[in-house]
């Protein structure tokens, strides 16, 4: 993942749902699962889910890591974390997914990829949230 400028604060910048997916439900559920992980973009998550209206949810027996968390939330367990991380979960990216996150990351952008753990297939993605620091063209 990207690392921001020492000096300068990242800031979400996009949230991005799958086809049918809505972006609001995306960032609700990260923000459930950032309020219970330290991670450098976690207050990121809170702040933006504050300043967007999103939903508040609650996250059940969140079980944080370094680079990622997972929890129960409305009845559905979700991880939230980088794509590196997620990727040791067995979760298969869509070609169309994989190019948006690399085509983030070489703008120099943070990502964090939300997946729904419950489900036939190792998980599913549900959406990508991408930070910027502070001063950088959010567009």
């Amino acid at each position: 993942m990207p690392a921001t400028a020492p000096d300068r604060t990242p800031s979400l910048a996009d949230v991005i749902g799958m086809p049918g997916i809505d972006e609001g439900y995306v960032l609700a559920l990260a923000a459930a699962l950032a309020a219970h992980w330290d991670h450098a973009l976690a207050a990121p998550i809170a702040e933006g889910a504050n300043l967007r209206g999103a939903r508040q949810y609650r996250a059940e027996a969140p079980a944080p890591g370094t680079d990622s968390i997972a929890a129960r939330i409305r009845d559905a367990e979700v991880r939230l974390g980088t794509p590196e991380a997620l990727a040791t979960t067995g979760l298969v990216l869509p070609e169309k997914l994989a190019a948006l996150i690399g085509s983030q990351h070489t703008s120099g952008r943070a990502v964090l990829l939300l997946a729904l753990t419950e489900n036939p297939a190792p998980e599913t993605p549900l959406g990508i949230l991408t930070f910027a620091a502070d001063g950088d063209d959010p567009g």
